[in-house]
């Protein structure tokens, strides 16, 4: 969940109740953004950004998902273009680094990389205000929607598909 209060805003975009409920269920949650209320006091993993600053965060998680070799070499390969000019712009924004911009520790940077690399399948809920009202918003967006491609989180049960009941392999 990034940036994203489900709690009390955008509730026409599903039951944020389900979500606790799927929690104590045994879902996993790593929740980014300032204040820990809500569905962030239940994360596993809450991630205090700097506002403004989620694009940072994102490359720095990319760093640490492609430094120790986690992404998910078939789907990056098959799917994606560009990918070796994006793992050489990402070391640049190592996770102490990006603690300097965000205010985020560098071990916390790690712990959701890996927690998000590892999970097997994952999906995000992405506020589409607080990450892109800021005139890096564009940036961030780009940064933040490119983990689940990371990972090809992408088309199949448990990530994002590309449209409910739809999959890319269903020829109807």
């Amino acid at each position: 969940v990034w940036g994203y209060n489900s709690e009390n805003s955008a509730i026409n975009q599903g039951n944020p109740y389900a979500r606790l409920n799927a929690i104590e269920k045994g879902l996993k949650v790593i929740d980014i953004r300032p204040m820990q209320d809500g569905l962030a006091a239940k994360a596993d993993i809450w991630v205090p950004v700097r506002p403004g600053t989620d694009g940072a965060l994102a490359l720095a998680m990319a760093n640490v998902i492609i430094e120790e070799d986690l992404y998910n070499h078939d789907f990056v390969e098959n799917w994606t273009e560009g990918f070796s000019e994006y793992a050489e712009y990402v070391k640049e924004f190592t996770p102490e680094k990006a603690e300097e911009i965000t205010w985020v520790p560098a071990d916390k940077i790690r712990e959701a990389a890996r927690m998000w690399a590892e999970a097997g399948a994952g999906t995000m809920w992405v506020s589409p205000h607080s990450t892109t009202h800021h005139t890096n918003g564009v940036q961030s967006t780009r940064a933040i929607t490119l983990l689940p491609a990371l990972m090809g989180y992408w088309d199949y049960e448990g990530c994002r598909t590309v449209a409910p009941g739809v999959t890319g392999t269903d020829d109807s």
